[in-house]
């Protein structure tokens, strides 16, 4: 999509690793483009742990079930050091990987801490480790590697979650998403009180110039 190839035009240009030198904060201005991207390409969709019948009463949660036939837990890489995400030694369990692919939750890379998601991580083929592109929606369905030489099919692998773990990971993105919107809402204020007080400031230079130059005619 055009988001996509927009941000990573940008994320080449302001790359700590290519700037970084230079510029101070190349490693602060790189983590708000993969939060903004992230944000901006989350799934509106959130994990229901009590679904509700049609005469309003809460039944037991019903998971998503599907076979994991040709499935694989693909490699995932940090958008920023390339380090491996998820990997045995950070001890996360194996249905993190679920919450990532599923565009859920942003997570820190172990090895330089940035935090990034789905959208922004580096997805690699389980066959021939080249790399595809990939968004939320392709997690339920298999896709084909795009490189030529390969060519193979391959589904992303469904962990077990409880539905402990499920109810905590939906009260957890709807506690974010609210704090996520509370503070959008305070910079679009903030925005519009410096939008007002920049045209103010343009009226009272509009009548000092005009005091300066003594005033109307």
């Amino acid at each position: 999509s055009d988001l996509r190839k927009a941000y990573l035009k940008i994320s080449l240009h302001i790359h700590p690793d290519r700037i970084g030198a230079t510029f101070k904060e190349a490693t602060k201005a790189f983590q708000v483009l993969v939060t903004a991207y992230e944000t901006l390409t989350s799934p509106d969709y959130i994990p229901s742990d009590e679904p509700t019948s049609k005469k309003g009463k809460k039944k037991k949660a019903a998971q998503i079930s599907r076979s994991n036939e040709g499935c694989y837990t693909t490699k995932i890489h940090c958008p920023r050091c390339d380090a491996r995400w998820n990997d045995k030694v950070e001890g996360n369990p194996d249905y993190y990987y679920n919450v990532m692919m599923q565009g859920l939750k942003s997570f820190h890379c172990a090895t330089c801490l940035l935090k990034f998601g789905c959208m922004s991580a580096k997805h690699h083929c389980p066959h021939c480790r080249k790399p595809f592109t990939y968004s939320p929606g392709d997690y339920h369905r298999k896709i084909t590697c795009s490189s030529p030489k390969c060519n193979k099919p391959f589904g992303f692998y469904l962990h077990h979650m409880s539905d402990l773990t499920l109810r905590n990971l939906r009260e957890e993105i709807l506690q974010t998403r609210d704090e996520t919107a509370k503070k959008m809402a305070g910079l679009k204020r903030r925005a519009k009180r410096a939008a007002r007080g920049e045209e103010e400031g343009v009226e009272l230079r509009a009548f000092a110039a005009g005091l300066a130059g003594g005033g109307p005619k």
